[in-house]
């Protein structure tokens, strides 16, 4: 498999450890699982948008969702998991 594929899951998902890391530092645990929760509702919500498009359009909305969102959605719940391991 191509090594790009690979490269912007990987970014996104640090993009939101990083994010995670940061809001479970100074605000707790709690505000990365609603950062998690948004994230997830943002992917399902691109998908659905991706069923009512067409053609292009709705294969753009599912690649940002896969690509994008859920990685990002799951660093945050890594670093949600990694500030409830350390309280």
């Amino acid at each position: 498999m191509e090594w790009r594929l690979w490269l912007i899951p990987a970014i996104a998902a640090l993009i939101g450890l990083a994010a995670g890391w940061g809001i479970g530092r100074w605000w707790g645990p709690r505000a990365v699982w609603w950062l998690a929760g948004t994230l997830g509702l943002l992917a399902v919500g691109l998908i659905l948008a991706a069923r009512a498009a067409q053609g292009m359009e709705g294969l753009g909305y599912v690649i940002v969702a896969i690509f994008m969102a859920a990685p990002a959605g799951l660093g945050a719940v890594l670093a949600g998991l990694w500030h409830r391991w350390r309280r």
